[in-house]
């Protein structure tokens, strides 16, 4: 009697097997790549996006730009980006965008080539004050960017580019610089952050240089306009400290923020201070991760500011506190993989500046830090 043969699977269909399984442990292995590439993990992606409110409508009002002010007075905004021979400068547009004209672009009083940027309005919209480089004394004039502000003095611009003024007028170094002016709402005083020493990576608390908040009184006079009865303060003793707003109900009180508290060479730390110039003393608001660029709501209800908490591929977003740092609430979320702002690279919300009506907020999103290259955003929201 034959003995019945069992059925033997086939050597192609095991082949394929096998092929089809190496292709699925390829694709996870690529899929995990691409995550740790991106600074995320895996599980991220099964996470839903923890926005508790509603998602904010965020256009993209210039695909090229860097920092911003919103004039309260006149609806206008400007902001800095490079133009097509690569140094920033200083334009102004209109909310959504339009009538966008440059106001810097053919100043003779302004050494060219060179960079400005960080414009600020003052309260009145007639003016603009701004970062210049001097005169250049190298290729490629990189350390006078916008946002690292070497060598660099504070101007002043008439609102449609028709006269320009020089505020300060500092050694031509890379050790001395100036960053983020702002008038207070009279428009009677500016703050400044000044450099006096430059970046020195192996020296705690000067990876960005030593700087000071500089504080000076301002007055248009028949000889044009002028700072006077100029003071220097480092509450928190030498650091890297950059000025970003008077608080809108106390003149004497300034938020700024600083690399102070670092305990750690190679730590990115950075933090939001209160600074009182009747007695010098400072209140923290923020206290892990880094925080920089925070500006008070036209009420003075809220502080925007940029913060990299809770971001595991290194991005920073928008946040929102109240003035005494309470009720932290959370704005974008450019930098996590579930919520649909997100992109497949980290991204920095750096300089924002409130629209008149405290409900929109135009920003600064860089996508790459080192060339300080970036877009303009506008957030509309529900304030919280």
């Amino acid at each position: 009697m034959a003995t019945k043969q069992q059925p033997q699977p086939s050597r192609r269909r095991r082949g394929c097997s096998c092929l089809r399984l190496l292709v699925v442990l390829g694709l996870i292995l690529l899929a995990g790549a691409l995550f740790l590439r991106v600074g995320g993990s895996v599980a991220t992606v099964f996470e839903a996006c923890p926005r508790s409110g509603p998602a904010p409508l965020i256009t993209t009002l210039r695909p090229a730009g860097g920092r911003v002010d919103w004039s309260k007075q006149r609806n206008l905004i400007a902001y800095d980006r490079p133009s097509a021979d690569g140094d920033y400068e200083i334009f102004i547009m209109e909310p959504d965008g339009s009538n966008d004209r440059c106001i810097t672009c053919n100043a003779a009083e302004l050494a060219a080539p060179g960079h400005r940027g960080n414009p600020t309005w003052h309260p009145s919209g007639e003016y603009l004050v701004f970062q210049a480089e001097k005169p250049r004394d190298d290729a490629s004039g990189f350390q006078a960017t916008p946002g690292f502000g070497a060598r660099s003095d504070l101007w002043l611009a008439a609102a449609d580019g028709s006269a320009f003024y020089q505020l300060t007028d500092l050694p031509n170094s890379t050790d001395q610089g100036v960053l983020h002016p702002h008038f207070s709402p009279a428009g009677d005083q500016l703050i400044w952050s000044q450099m006096y020493a430059g970046p020195d990576l192996s020296e705690l608390k000067q990876e960005f240089g030593f700087w000071q908040i500089h504080v000076a009184d301002f007055a248009i006079t028949p000889q044009g306009p002028q700072l006077s009865a100029e003071q220097a303060f480092e509450p928190l003793g030498p650091a890297f400290y950059e000025t970003h707003a008077f608080a809108p109900e106390r003149e004497d009180v300034l938020l700024f923020s600083s690399n102070a508290a670092k305990d750690r060479v190679v730590s990115l730390e950075n933090h939001l201070y209160l600074l009182d110039l009747a007695d010098l003393t400072t209140t923290q608001l923020t206290f892990d991760g880094y925080s920089e660029h925070a500006h008070f709501s036209p009420a003075g209800e809220w502080i925007a500011w940029m913060w990299n908490r809770d971001n595991p591929n290194r991005g920073t977003d928008l946040w929102l506190m109240r003035p005494d740092g309470s009720a932290q609430t959370r704005l974008t979320y450019y930098n996590h993989a579930r919520c649909a702002e997100h992109e497949w690279r980290p991204l920095t919300v750096s300089d924002n500046s409130w629209g008149p009506g405290g409900d929109r907020i135009v920003a600064f999103v860089a996508t790459d830090l080192i060339r300080q290259v970036g877009r303009i955003d506008l957030i509309v929201f529900e304030r919280p």
